[in-house]
């Protein structure tokens, strides 16, 4: 893949055209689509489920249309014999197990099926990506392959199902993702994060998913919110999170690790913690980057290529003790392009060395 910066989906004609095909989309949704909406200028995003109620079916799936697509230059790419560069981008929101997607969720050439990519409509995007949750590969390798990450995907979403039914504090771990005032230091950072109150906000989960998300607030609201200090080249220190909030979660974690429930190392240098998609926390998470990480960093890296187009995460929690486990983390370079590291517990064991330019 060509190593030219990718034009972002505000500034890319066919993701512009994509977008203002949502209203037809979202008013007779095709087989599959529980959602759509924009998410911002050029970016469309797509709520997506299985008809099987095993394998990939077991969950919902987000789906994000916008942007460059990845790949090669179409001359180097057949001078070279690598994949042409995509009409557009198309990215799963979450992790999935599926050889054709890498590790930030894009979906590889082999999407663009005969026809789509000459012609592509967002209709037939949608298509495509359930009929990648639906129907397995006929290659019998590809077949095989499908099937244990189906199953896998399965599993994992029995065990946060398993979870949330012995959550201490329920609200944190439900498919909602609502973020309540509370969960903030300052009144004010609540009132912008939470524009409404709770009461009016939807309940079932069915109702909260399928409604369209609501606007982040304005980075520079944020921004005189926080006041966040520099405290390094691109690393700045605000309060943020409540202390009740916080012990909540770490209790939450306690509590997933306790449980005999399957988990799985958050890296390959911690021992201790939670991937917080483990134990039902993707929904918080997601609207935790979506309302305040995004915005956040649009303003404060204004002047890097990553700041208006922050769209994912791997939120997970790490434990250092005195004994029994990890009592530090050495220095280490992180591929992330924003890293928000908050301090659940007092301790006096050394947390992250930041020094990225692209630390919150």
């Amino acid at each position: 893949m060509d190593s030219g910066l990718l034009v972002s989906p505000g500034a890319h004609a066919l993701s512009l055209r994509l977008a203002a095909e949502v209203e037809s989309v979202a008013n007779d949704p095709p087989h599959g689509v529980l959602r759509c909406c924009v998410r911002s200028a050029g970016l469309v995003e797509l709520l997506l489920q299985a008809s099987r109620e095993s394998g990939f079916g077991a969950r919902e799936w987000p789906l994000l249309v916008g942007g460059e697509g990845v790949g090669d230059d179409p001359s180097v790419a057949a001078a070279i014999g690598t994949a042409p560069r995509s009409p557009v981008a198309v990215r799963f929101g979450v992790p999935i197990p599926l050889d054709e997607v890498d590790d930030t969720g894009c979906c590889d050439a082999s999407f663009w099926a005969l026809g789509m990519r000459e012609h592509p409509t967002l209709r037939c995007i949608a298509a495509r990506a359930v009929e990648w949750l639906e129907a397995p590969p006929h290659d019998p390798v590809r077949r095989e392959r499908w099937m244990a990450a189906a199953a896998a995907a399965a599993a994992k979403t029995a065990t946060v199902a398993a979870y949330r039914r012995i959550a201490r504090t329920p609200e944190l771990v439900n498919s909602t993702g609502q973020l309540r005032p509370e969960y903030f230091a300052d009144a004010r950072v609540g009132r912008l994060l939470c524009p409404e109150p709770c009461s009016a906000l939807p309940t079932h989960p069915a109702a909260a998913h399928h409604a369209a998300p609501v606007p982040p607030p304005a980075p520079e609201a944020l921004v005189a919110a926080l006041a966040p200090e520099a405290i390094g080249d691109g690393i700045f220190r605000f309060n943020l999170l409540a202390p009740a909030f916080c012990t909540a979660v770490a209790a939450e974690v306690a509590g997933f690790e306790a449980s005999a429930l399957p988990r799985r190392r958050v890296n390959s240098m911690n021992r201790g913690g939670a991937v917080l998609s483990d134990l039902g926390m993707e929904p918080l998470m997601t609207e935790l980057a979506r309302r305040l990480v995004a915005p956040l960093a649009a303003a404060l890296y204004s002047a890097e290529p990553f700041g208006g187009s922050i769209d994912h995460h791997h939120s997970f929690v790490v434990a250092y003790r005195h004994s029994g486990g990890d009592r530090g983390l050495d220095l280490h370079h992180d591929a992330s392009e924003v890293w928000r590291v908050p301090q659940l517990k007092n301790t006096r064991s050394p947390s992250h060395r930041l020094k990225s330019p692209r630390s919150v």
